[in-house]
């Protein structure tokens, strides 16, 4: 999909588990609940050049409920989120966020759970308490927060879930 406004959905683009060769590609996702929601990683999966602007829960949601290695890895690249309450919440899916920026989220920029993540080079400004932070704090089990500051243009905050049992929905954080 390309070159498109989602504005005041539900859920602006649910990907199955099933799809592959995904491409996103500037498009607009605007006061949205979610602006894109993945079920599980998907082989070949792109969302590059798009504004998420305003989206109640999260701009980008890639959540599944069980922490097996199977799929790809979704590549989130070079996008811009802003005023969404959380820009991107991802669990235990193998995802890539770089060089996106991220500004005015009132909880957070990036919610992680469980393994498979990297962030690296975002640029993130005006995110929940993050000018008191001091600097990035990342949890989940194996995510890799590349470039960490000063080389990150900004102080991020990615807050910390604690897993339940399998299946369950996190503790704290946005529910879909």
């Amino acid at each position: 999909m390309q070159s498109s406004t989602i504005e005041s959905c539900d859920v602006g683009v649910e990907v199955a588990e099933s799809a592959s060769d995904v491409l996103l590609e500037h498009n607009r996702f605007v006061n949205d609940r979610v602006g894109v929601r993945f079920t599980a990683p998907n082989r070949d999966t792109v969302v590059t050049g798009n504004t998420f602007m305003q989206d109640k829960v999260a701009g980008l949601w890639a959540v599944r409920g069980d922490s097996g290695a199977r799929g790809g890895t979704i590549t989130v690249r070079e996008n811009h989120f802003n005023g969404d309450r959380s820009g991107v919440v991802a669990g235990n899916v193998g995802i890539l966020v770089e060089r996106n920026d991220f500004a005015n989220a009132p909880d957070a920029a990036v919610h992680l759970v469980g393994a498979g993540a990297v962030i690296r080079g975002n640029h993130i400004e005006s995110v929940g308490d993050a000018a008191s932070a001091g600097h990035p704090a990342l949890a989940g089990r194996d995510p890799a927060l590349a470039g960490r500051y000063p080389a990150t243009r900004a102080r991020a905050r990615l807050r910390r879930f604690m897993p339940l049992a399998p299946g369950k929905r996190c503790r704290r954080g946005p529910r879909p």
